[in-house]
């Protein structure tokens, strides 16, 4: 079987499919190394195991490329894109 987006096959052969980590994504079927999850660029995040990044959202911001999360703005600030 085939890798799934967002995961991979760490051993050859095997049965299983491991999650690529949070903050990384994975695109494509059939990746067989961990070195293929791609860190999302600042201003978005992943989850784990997802095949491409999220933008982070009006109000909310992310400096760091490979992020599983976005930060809200500060206190009297705004961030107004996508």
């Amino acid at each position: 079987n085939e890798c799934d987006v967002g995961t991979y096959e760490p051993m050859e052969g095997s049965s299983e499919c491991s999650l690529c980590d949070a903050g990384t994504y994975q695109p494509n079927k059939g990746s067989t190394m961990k070195t293929d999850c791609i860190p999302c660029e600042a201003g978005s995040y992943a989850l784990t195991g997802k095949g491409e990044c999220n933008e982070c959202d009006v109000g909310t911001y992310e400096p760091m490329e490979g992020s599983s999360e976005c930060s809200l703005c500060d206190a009297g600030t705004y961030q107004p894109n996508k």
